[in-house]
């Protein structure tokens, strides 16, 4: 299991040239992915982004690639772009009057200097073998995390079991309790067998009403499948769709059993699942 929070760079040493990357991911509903590369190197962002893609499952992403050393070897100029930029400062100079500008100039614009033809896929390869050692020490933070992650949430699934428990056995002593007080009251009036039926039907529907028991075998079958899906690998989804059953038979135990046990013991059971969902939410 691993988190989405975590960070991963590796660098190559190439022709004079040292490539740095740097992977940062943090928690987010999807897989997005900012990648920030060199200028000259902008025509290739889509396809860095789709091997990233391939890499990685969820989380908000920050691909950094920076270079080093004598790049100005590795480039041509753009002529069509030169001339473009020559030709605007012509036209504007003609109203303008500009200061000259030199050559220097004109190289610093951007798009003026470009990775020659040939070496565009060399450099793509390179950029792809820096970003899968990044991701695989990406990772490698992400499931240090993710194991953190996972103790605590089986200590808070632990003790959701004994609260769960404990509402069990209070549940029935206070449904005996209630039916008994009922059966009280009944033997205390002289009822026809007409009247005989109709409490016995309304007991019928009190012991339902106050009966969680099929509550608590959903509570206790959630936690069992909360265990084996934090075994999985990716379950991020799946762990949040289970929270989202847990607090629904939650709220139905706190609204069948309006007594004051009750209801102290399905606050801790929901303070319970709050802790874990804040924790799924950074689970990949």
């Amino acid at each position: 299991m691993r988190s989405m929070t975590g960070f991963g760079s590796s660098v190559i040493e190439e022709n004079e040239l040292q490539i740095r990357c740097e992977i940062t991911s943090v928690n987010h509903r999807y897989f997005e992915a900012k990648i920030i590369l060199p200028e000259m190197f902008d025509s290739i962002k889509v396809h860095i982004l789709k091997h990233l893609r391939q890499l990685c499952i969820r989380g908000k992403h920050q691909v950094i690639i920076k270079i080093t050393g004598r790049v100005d070897e590795q480039l041509d100029i753009d002529d069509n772009c030169m001339k473009m930029y020559i030709d605007l400062y012509d036209k504007l100079n003609k109203n303008l009057s500009f200061d000259k500008v030199d050559f220097c100039s004109f190289i610093n614009l951007p798009g003026v200097l470009k990775p020659k033809e040939e070496d565009i896929n060399k450099f793509f390869i390179l950029f792809k073998k820096l970003i899968n050692s990044s991701v695989i020490e990406l990772n490698k933070m992400k499931e240090r995390e993710g194991s953190e992650i996972k103790q605590f949430i089986l200590e808070q699934l632990s003790i959701i079991g004994a609260i769960v428990g404990r509402l069990n056995n209070i549940s029935e002593n206070l449904k005996e309790n209630k039916i008994s007080k009922i059966n009280d009251k009944i033997k205390k009036l002289d009822l026809n067998s007409l009247s005989q039926n109709c409490i016995e039907q309304e007991i019928v529907f009190l012991s339902d009403r106050y009966d969680i028991a099929e509550e608590i075998q959903r509570l206790e079958m959630h936690i069992k499948n909360f265990k084996i899906v934090l075994d999985e690998q990716i379950v991020g989804k799946k762990l949040g769709f289970i929270l989202q059953e847990m607090g629904r038979e939650t709220n139905t135990i706190g609204s069948k059993m309006p007594n004051e046990t009750i209801s102290f013991e399905v606050i801790e059971l929901k303070n319970c699942l709050e802790k874990i969902r804040e924790q799924v939410q950074n689970i990949e």
